[in-house]
Formats: C-alpha cells, structure tokens, sequence
C-alpha cells in the first residue's frame, strides 16, 4: 500500500467533518492516486489518438482554464478539499476522453503538467519523479517488443516480470504499442 494514500485518504475528507476510515476507503484513495498519476503519466508522452475528430471537444485550455478557476474556488471556500478535488478528476476525464480521440498538443499537455504541479504544492501526492528510471524502463519495454516480435514467449515474460518487481505495470494497447505506469 503507498503510504501517500493514507495522507490522501484525509486530505480527500473536509477538515471540519469526521474521516470515517476503513481500509476500503484507504485502497480507494491509492486508486485515486495511481489515477492522477496516469495522467501526469500520459501527459508526459506525447500521445497517439485513436479515433478521429470528436464531436463535443471543447477547447483544452478553456477546460484547463475552468479547472484550475473551480479548484481554487473550492480551497477558498473554506478549504473545500473534496470538491478542488473533484475539479481536478473532472479535467482528467475531460482530457483522457479528448486526448483518446484528438491528441492534445504539447503546448496543451505542458499547460496540464503545469496544472498538476500547481495542485500537488497542495497535496504533496502526484509529484513529477524525475529519476533514471524512465530510461531503463523503456529499454526493457523494446527488449520485451524484440522478444515478442521474435515469438520468444519465455523471454518476454521474463522482462515483463522484471518490470514487475520494479514495481511498473505494462498496458499492450490495441494498436501494437505498450504503455506503462508504476503500480
């Protein structure tokens, strides 16, 4: 269990109403947390679209720009943290669905980034881990590619495995590419 998800847990409540805690809520906080994570994550890349042009997009720095105005308004209203809360996990859905179907630019992603950088100076929960450990995970993500590409199972199973005890979690996508996150 990350330890973060504690601090979380309580951060989530509004300090002036009792935290009713239970393991349950504890593990739905490390999801809500892996969640923010994932995005700072995918918002890091670069980003491939899968579907074309989407109908209801709305404009990604307008979205960025009424998140960031809800989240503050929230902390100033009597330090409402489950509702800034929700403000920032509205702009994640929001710019996973956008980014799903029309990649959102670097510009925009920085402008995302930037967002979360601004948000976790609060929370202290979703910080960017600027560590070597990008590089060999990647690595070992084209020697698992290689494997599979040369129908050597035992192998890329091994490397998966590797990646595993590093604590990272694959995700193979549909279009023959393979993502990952710290899990």
């Amino acid at each position: 269990m990350d330890p973060i998800a504690l601090r979380y847990a309580i951060q989530s409540n509004h300090y002036r109403k009792v935290l009713n805690f239970s393991f349950e809520g504890l593990r739905a906080a490390e999801n809500a947390l892996k969640r923010i994570r994932a995005f700072r994550t995918r918002m890091e890349g670069e980003g491939q679209a899968g579907g074309g042009p989407w109908k209801a997009s709305q404009e990604p720095t307008k979205r960025l720009d009424d998140a960031r105005e809800a989240f503050w308004a929230a902390m100033a209203d009597d330090l409402n943290t489950p509702e800034a809360l929700a403000a920032l996990f509205t702009l994640i859905s929001d710019l996973n669905v956008q980014d799903d179907h029309v990649v959102l630019t670097r510009e925009e992603r920085d402008a995302a980034l930037a967002f979360l950088d601004e948000t976790n100076a609060i929370f202290e929960a979703w910080p960017h881990e600027a560590n070597g450990l990008d590089a060999e995970v990647k690595a070992l993500i084209e020697a698992r590619k290689a494997a599979k590409a040369g129908k050597n199972w035992a192998e890329a199973d091994r490397v998966r495995d590797q990646l595993k005890t590093l604590g990272i979690v694959l995700e193979d996508r549909k279009d023959g590419t393979t993502g990952w996150r710290r899990g």
